[in-house]
């Protein structure tokens, strides 16, 4: 339709067409006044040092934190019977003391096995009986 309305508009055309005047350039900015130049100075002193901090000691580790740190440790604890090494079978053997430590093992779960292998390690919590009536 340009080519018609060249012919038909003239004066409509020529407004859609109308190349835009350019922009002026604008100076670009002046120059900024020359800093003064840096000068050396003496280091500052260091801050006193801080007080040491006591350390406090862990609290005790619990039951259920002792388990899954043997657990994390000792990934066999978590295989089969038939998963284990040898060496890993004689020493569940030796503990188990079984005719059949292969079923006694399999059955086994991770806390027991924990402290078949390690020993009780943490005390079981003491539980308060409630006060008779």
């Amino acid at each position: 339709m340009d080519s018609l309305d060249q012919i038909f508009d003239p004066a409509g055309y020529r407004a859609r067409h109308a190349v835009a005047a350019p922009r002026p350039v604008q100076p670009p900015p002046p120059p900024r006044p020359q800093e003064a130049p840096v000068r050396a100075m003496e280091p500052l002193p260091d801050a006193a040092p801080a007080a040491p901090v006591p350390a406090r000691p862990a609290p005790p580790e619990t039951r259920e934190q002792r388990l899954h740190r043997l657990v994390r440790q000792h990934r066999w604890l978590t295989r089969f019977w038939t998963e284990l090494t040898p060496g890993q079978q004689r020493r569940v053997a030796q503990r188990l003391g079984k005719a059949d430590p292969a079923a006694g093992w399999d059955v086994m779960g991770l806390s027991d096995r924990t402290v078949l292998i390690f020993g009780p390690g943490v005390p079981a919590p003491v539980r308060e009986r409630p006060a008779a009536p």
